[in-house]
């Protein structure tokens, strides 16, 4: 079973997977998008493996830092598809119990490696769990890295390929509680 959190821009879904799931690090696989930050202003994202660890949702920008894949307007889609390719690599070993995909349904959405891979992972025995970036947020992103309008339809099939494999909670605060109960019997934790 699949537990994926949407909702509105910077409302919280990640903040909240993090503190559900931090007690639990060691069982997980998988990555997490982090907010590239130069002093107080974001310039970017990066991808960061969560093998056995869950990495910080914000890191500070250093000229050699690797995993990232959107920098001050310049992109690099080879970077999700290594990073999905790593996970799911993560995702065999004996200790993995469950897959962090947070987030996924953006700019990787135009990568075939990346969603072959993905697809792998959904059709796999190992619950997922994550975020999957809002319409919204995707129109924003795509708007602001001056891409094409064709991620929308990719996503909605995601979007509905994770359906019949699981459920898509919409994150609000005020359901906090419900998603927790829901993130702890699906997923078996």
């Amino acid at each position: 079973m699949h537990l994926f959190l949407y909702g509105p821009r910077v409302a919280g879904k990640s903040t909240f997977l993090r503190r559900a799931l931090l007690p639990r690090q060691a069982y997980l696989a998988g990555f997490v998008v982090q907010r590239v930050m130069e002093g107080d202003e974001p310039a970017g994202f990066r991808v960061a493996q969560a093998n056995g660890s869950y990495p910080p949702l914000v890191t500070a920008y250093a000229a050699d830092m690797d995993g990232v894949f959107i920098f001050r307007g310049r992109m690099d889609r080879s970077v999700l598809d290594e990073a999905i390719d790593a996970a799911r690599t993560a995702s065999q070993r004996d200790g993995c119990k469950l897959i962090l995909l947070d987030e996924i349904g953006g700019i990787e959405l135009e990568s075939p490696r990346f969603m072959s891979a993905l697809e792998r992972i959904l059709s796999g025995n190992k619950p997922c769990v994550g975020v999957l970036k809002s319409e919204e947020n995707l129109r924003h992103s795509l708007s602001r890295l001056r891409l094409g309008n064709r991620c929308l339809d990719l996503r909605a099939r995601l979007e509905e390929q994770i359906a019949r494999n699981g459920e898509l909670l919409e994150y609000s605060r005020a359901e906090e509680a419900n998603i927790g109960k829901r993130l702890q019997a699906c997923l078996g934790l």
